[in-house]
């Protein structure tokens, strides 16, 4: 009995590396720099294979990533070198009172994270009688563990959702591939689509009202979102408005533009730091932010939702209110978004995206921190409810608005350049310029749509169709008509 209180006063938790034993440190220092290697190596390996797959857009997603834990690095870098200098603010005790996250009679919680240990006095001894330290070891340690599970979760939350995103768009596959079966009847196949597009959409007496055309927006994102009249409709009306050949991938478009957008949906920019800080100094005991601030990603991803649904109807309605015949195209254009900017729906998704994975993370964190019993977690019923609008808004936002983003964004009045390389791009964006100045002299005083279609063969045909060039051009390769004109290559048929 008396070696073993021997034994136990005999280890001093604060030992310093003057009296560590060399093989100890030794050890430490090949599991850090082995584990530091292995993960550099892999992601250099990533990315050589991204780029020998010529996938720029996820390339770039993984240079953002990078530059993200980067920040992570020195951000941990900062807080190990200056939690000495933090515990010798002191700050008077009575302070200590205010906004504190948990009852002030609650006892300490410890869970896999933390485990319970005694209470050491040299940090009370650094500050004289009446003040204690702004923050202690412990609790800057804690919240060095917080942000770090934040950002792990952050990336591996947008990545599941972006492949679940990517799982339900490749479905639609096959509604390009019943596009291309019959050259013959491409033509009636697009009126009857549409057709199905407009009175699906304008079938019931109240859709004139604003109010009606809201409520079944709202409705229609929980029962397939896209129906396949909608994917051709706003497909025939990109092709016609953006004049890019008849056999234009519009899916596979869809796919690059989206992992385009991925870059900007994994990072985490700084207005998303300031939502921590603010959601950090809310969370005051008896406010349960927590839980409050769960409903905050639910309810804008309904808004995008509806909204996107809107866009679809709009376009619908107009259809069926012009003079002309149901295979009028529609007329996709900036002005159909909030504030004419298609992209705000992108910032707000990944504002979503960030505020759902940080409300999960937190709750795992305290879990495995202070324990399920924690004063974080002390009313269930709200961290049940917590998680379940949690996951109820990752299966909404990857089966749902994330692919509906990704269609509808489309309509906007100009196209999404991200996946051409840069000589492409240059002549894509001289042409596209030269283009819509002739489209503008000779729309004067007459119906857009109408000189689309009659003057078609005197305006300047797209690269982006075989065939369309009126003459080889040493900017647009030949190689980028293969890459993104060719129909879907299962059951590929060649035109009559």
């Amino acid at each position: 009995m008396d070696l073993n209180t021997e034994m136990q006063t005999a280890y001093d938790p604060d030992v310093t590396l003057e009296h560590t034993p060399t093989w100890a440190v030794g050890v430490v220092c090949i599991v850090f720099v082995a584990v530091s290697i292995l993960v550099e190596a892999s992601l250099k390996h990533l990315s050589r294979y991204l780029e020998r797959t010529n996938q720029k857009p996820l390339q770039e997603t993984l240079h953002r990533m990078r530059e993200d834990l980067m920040m992570l690095g020195f951000l941990s870098l900062f807080l190990t070198a200056s939690r000495n200098s933090l515990t010798r603010i002191c700050i008077p005790q009575r302070l200590t009172n205010y906004m504190l996250p948990c009852s002030a009679e609650a006892p300490p919680s410890h869970g896999v994270l933390m485990p319970n240990r005694a209470d050491s006095d040299n940090e009370a001894q650094m500050c004289v009688q009446g003040k204690v330290p702004l923050m202690s070891i412990e609790s800057i340690h804690q919240l060095h563990i917080f942000i770090f599970v934040m950002a792990l979760v952050h990336v591996f939350y947008s990545c599941l959702t972006m492949i679940l995103a990517r799982l339900q768009m490749r479905g639609w596959g096959k509604w390009e591939e019943e596009y291309w079966q019959q050259d013959a009847i491409r033509d009636s196949f697009k009126m009857s689509r549409q057709n199905s597009f407009v009175t699906d959409r304008t079938q019931h007496p109240w859709t004139s009202k604003a109010w009606f055309q809201w409520i079944d927006s709202f409705f229609r994102q929980f029962y397939r979102p896209v129906k396949q009249s909608d994917y051709l409709t706003l497909r025939l009306g990109f092709v016609k408005n953006h004049n890019v050949g008849p056999k234009f991938n519009f899916l596979k478009y869809m796919m690059q533009t989206m992992e385009e957008d991925f870059k900007v949906i994994v990072g985490i920019s700084a207005s998303l730091w300031v939502f921590v800080i603010v959601f950090m100094l809310l969370n005051i005991y008896g406010w349960y932010t927590y839980f409050w601030i769960a409903f905050l990603p639910l309810l804008l991803l309904l808004v995008v939702g509806t909204k996107l649904q809107h866009i679809m109807t709009i376009l619908a309605i107009e259809i069926a209110n012009s003079n002309t015949l149901i295979g009028e195209p529609i007329k996709p254009r900036d002005e159909l978004f909030w504030f004419s900017r298609p992209h705000l729906m992108l910032h707000l998704i990944h504002f979503i995206l960030f505020q759902n994975s940080f409300e999960l993370a937190y709750f795992f964190w305290l879990w495995a921190t202070y324990g399920i019993d924690s004063c974080f977690l002390e009313n269930r019923s709200f961290v049940y409810a917590r998680v379940v609008l949690g996951f109820f808004s990752q299966v909404l936002c990857s089966y749902a608005t994330l692919p509906l983003y990704a269609l509808v964004t489309q309509m906007g009045t100009t196209y999404k350049k991200a996946m051409f390389k840069p000589p492409i791009e240059k002549a894509l964006q001289g042409w596209h310029h030269k283009a819509m100045e002739n489209r503008r002299k000779r729309m004067s005083g007459e119906k857009a749509d109408a000189l689309m279609v009659k003057g078609r063969g005197s305006l300047p045909k797209s690269p982006l169709g075989p065939g369309s060039s009126p003459s080889p051009s040493p900017e647009v390769p030949e190689a980028f008509e293969a890459e993104l004109t060719s129909a879907p290559k299962r059951r590929k048929l060649e035109p009559r």
